[in-house]
């Protein structure tokens, strides 16, 4: 007979059902549970040998209803005689014996209904043992090699292999059960006490657990509660996990691999039902970061859900930093300069769980980078991801809040990220991607989108709007003054002298005014919709694109005077200027070249250079 089930077990079910292992061997009188009680006459006629096979299914409680589907049962008493029946004779005659249940299949019907009616009664012989392991009226019990079922009312069921326990009274109203079992291919030992039900039948139990595997330690001390819906209430609770990704593999999670959702602990007060584990007024660490709140882990209809509120003093988010090369999500949300959330650096997990988690931390870290304060709102469903970060404070300067969409229900992944930040050190943002071309403090705004399975088609597939606003000065780190010098010497067949030039033109930087920037991204390319630097007596202006997937510059740049200046010396804005000049600029962002654009017959205007191969034109 076989009790697998057919499907996945989240682990807070996982949990509940290890810890009730001892509970569904007991429990019949535990919970106040009803049980089948023949009459004397049965006892008298049964007391003829010690040994029970069992050729058919036996109803051993009702409340819960346990069926004994299978196995041997062997019986001796204290004190008792070495004649066939003197141990089923100690039973009937008051005396507590000494069973042995062997190779059992044992059922545990938590819904409380039958698949189907059982087709026998306990035999005469039988019907006294039924009764005896129904009411506890036994001295210790013993399961060898035992087989347990626990089937939901769906018919979903878990199987619990190699049940070998020992269960005995303690002081008082107290069974204990201890022993090992094989649960989907680990060794699992546990060791239960409960405090039997009295004539009052009391609704809240005792109960004391102790379990431990490879995969995890849980110990609590609290109440069990037999109502019309189980409850488990523990004040005090430990629970540790040595990885979470291999432990979820184990329960039958299907979660991708990934860097961090390693170490996990867990100690405050736990709360158990059929559906779900919460722990309350927790200390929680995970992955080495410390956090205090709350964190439910509960069944789903088609995947497990977690909720929760955590406040982290600090979070080191390396854990979460892939080892070689950042995935698609962690790229989009590089824009926010390495705020990246527990979890999003593996995003086909987005398709295996729901979530609603609230995060706080005074400060967050990733290797060298440091944030400040940080709140977020983590929500994932039906395969869609959305963080709304409240607040977040810069290393680099500034804050700002944001918003990050991942959508997983497609072929492809799609991403999402709408922020705006105040008060940004450009430099120090400008500096991630190579030396600084801006630096100051001004505002930033992006809303971005693309789509792919990999950093390069996440890039390459990029569009949306970007936004850069400095209105009370900066630097820009390139000389203006040796542009010409550098397009001189681009014409000049020494390549040396050309290299040299453009060393030059970023050996020094100029002092602005202010900068404006409005960008528009498409397929990849960012394209000049606006681009302005200006002090009192020059205006630079820009036209083009910029090729983020290849890292490609196509810009010319237009030098002239500023409109003050022009309206200072009594020139017409719209008169040509002979101090008007522009550049071209193209080629690897590292090493562009840089070329005199002119235009016979006009003054130099802001000319717009062609776009890389692939992006959007603009008209020249």
């Amino acid at each position: 007979m076989t009790f697998e089930r057919d499907g996945r077990r989240s682990l807070p079910a996982a949990l509940a059902l290890l810890a009730l292992v001892g509970c569904a061997l007991i429990s019949p009188v535990l919970l106040g549970g009803s049980r089948p009680g023949p009459g004397s006459a049965g006892y008298l006629n049964a007391a003829s040998r010690d040994s029970f096979p069992i050729a058919a299914p036996l109803q051993l409680s009702r409340e819960p209803l346990i069926v004994l589907e299978s196995g041997t049962i062997t019986l001796s008493a204290a004190g008792a005689g070495p004649k066939p029946g003197q141990s089923l004779l100690a039973l009937l005659i008051g005396r507590r014996a000494d069973l042995v249940v062997s190779d059992a299949i044992i059922t545990v019907h938590r819904s409380g209904i039958l698949d189907a009616p059982l087709a026998t009664e306990p035999s005469q012989s039988l019907a006294p043992i039924v009764a005896s392991l129904g009411s506890m009226e036994f001295r210790t019990l013993t399961l060898n090699g035992a087989t347990v079922a626990l089937r939901s009312a769906d018919g979903a069921t878990e199987t619990l292999h190699n049940v070998s326990a020992d269960i005995a009274h303690g002081r008082g109203r107290e069974i204990t059960a201890a022993g090992k079992l094989t649960y989907r291919g680990d060794d699992v030992a546990f060791d239960v006490a409960l405090t039997r039900a009295g004539d009052g039948k009391e609704l809240s139990l005792p109960v004391r657990a102790k379990i431990s595997s490879q995969h995890l330690n849980a110990s609590f001390e609290g109440s069990l509660t037999a109502s019309d819906r189980f409850q488990l209430k523990a004040p005090s609770a430990q629970l540790t996990i040595r990885n979470l990704r291999e432990t979820a593999a184990w329960l039958g999670e299907q979660w991708p691999t990934g860097p961090g959702l390693g170490a996990f602990s867990a100690t405050g007060v736990l709360i158990i039902d059929k559906d779900a584990a919460t722990f309350e007024n927790a200390r929680i660490m995970i992955d080495g970061n410390g956090s205090s709140g709350a964190l439910t882990l509960a069944l789903g209809n088609d995947r497990p859900s977690v909720q929760g509120t955590l406040a982290f003093d600090g979070l080191n988010l390396m854990p979460y930093a892939a080892k070689q090369q950042t995935t698609a999500i962690a790229l989009t949300n590089d824009w926010l300069a390495s705020l990246r959330l527990p979890g999003l650096e593996t995003p086909s997990l987005v398709r295996e769980l729901d979530a609603d988690v609230r995060i706080s931390a005074k400060s967050v870290s990733i290797g060298s980078s440091n944030l400040g304060r940080c709140a977020a709102s983590l929500n994932i469903k039906n395969g869609r991801l959305s963080a709304d970060i409240a607040e977040v404070e810069l290393e680099y300067g500034g804050s700002g809040e944001g918003r990050l969409d991942v959508d997983m229900t497609g072929a492809v992944p799609r991403y999402g990220l709408r922020t705006n930040l105040t008060g940004v050190d450009f430099g120090k943002l400008a500096a991630r991607f190579g030396r600084p071309i801006l630096e100051g403090v001004g505002d930033l705004a992006l809303d971005l989108a693309g789509e792919g399975s990999t950093d390069a088609n996440v890039l390459a597939s990029l569009s949306g709007k970007v936004a850069v606003d400095m209105v009370e000065g900066g630097r820009l780190g390139f000389s203006t003054d040796a542009l010409a010098g550098a397009a001189a010497a681009n014409s000049s067949a020494a390549a040396n002298s050309s290299a040299a030039a453009l060393t030059a033109v970023t050996a020094s930087s100029i002092t602005v005014d202010r900068v404006i920037a409005r960008l528009v991204a498409e397929h990849g390319v960012l394209t000049v919709d606006k681009l302005e630097a200006s002090d009192a007596e020059r205006m630079l202006t820009a036209a083009g694109s910029f090729g983020i997937a290849d890292r490609t510059v196509d810009l010319t740049l237009t030098l002239a005077p500023s409109r003050d200046a022009v309206l200072a010396r009594g020139l017409s804005t719209s008169a040509a200027s002979p101090a008007t000049s522009a550049f071209r600029v193209r080629g690897p962002w590292t090493a562009p070249a840089i070329t005199i654009v002119t235009r016979p017959g006009k003054s130099a205007e802001p000319t717009a250079a062609p776009a890389p191969p692939g992006g959007p034109k603009v008209p020249g």
